[in-house]
């Protein structure tokens, strides 16, 4: 990680001198590997090290957090939610109409979860990476390695302008996304880490 010294003001003083700044992951780095999760994974290693070292619901909580996070959909891409009088009128619409404007959005939602895996050097081996750019567009990838990277440096006009499809709602989901998928990278690494130690 590079180290980058702020600019003092009121607030700083009760932050350290320095700012950790992020630093793309290097997959042919000499100093680290890229992280298999055929090796060590949330599922099989880490929720045991969480339910192990923090008694309690701990475990079961984040495992419930992600979950929620990766199944919020509306089943829908870019379409306006219904308004009282649109809803008035859907009702009277018949159940297969309906189910033809249903969208499954797994595969956008996916893309964005293995995407920032990615980014921190985690490689899932049953996903195709190719999926990654087939569902996700330039300015996407770079709002969400932003939220991921560098949550402090997102703006306003990015969340309004990183998709003109896109709803507010499902833009809150695309932030909300990045953000527990970091979580949950920064949870292996550490727990791993725990893992090593008493090894």
């Amino acid at each position: 990680m590079e180290t980058v010294v702020p600019l003092k003001g009121d607030m700083w003083r009760y932050c350290s001198e320095t700012i950790d700044e992020y630093v793309d992951f290097d997959v042919r780095s000499a100093e680290y590997n890229v992280l298999h999760t055929e090796d060590f994974s949330w599922d099989e290693h880490c929720f045991s090290l969480v339910s192990r070292y923090f008694p309690g619901p701990g475990g079961a909580i984040l495992e419930d957090l992600f979950k929620l996070t990766m199944k919020l959909t509306y089943r829908t891409y870019g379409q306006d939610q219904a308004t009282d009088k649109d809803a008035a009128a859907a009702a009277n619409q018949e159940d297969d109409d309906e189910k033809k404007s249903e969208v499954d959005t797994t595969p956008f939602r996916h893309a964005i979860w293995y995407y920032v895996h990615r980014i921190y050097g985690i490689c899932h081996d049953d996903y195709d990476y190719r999926n990654v750019n087939i569902y996700l567009n330039r300015p996407t990838k770079h709002f969400v390695k932003k939220v991921a990277c560098t949550p402090w440096r997102v703006t306003v006009k990015d969340f309004e302008h990183f998709s003109h499809t896109l709803t507010a709602s499902e833009k809150c989901h695309v932030t909300l996304l990045a953000a527990e998928a970091r979580k949950q990278a920064g949870l292996m690494y550490g727990l791993r880490a725990v893992m090593q130690h008493f090894l």
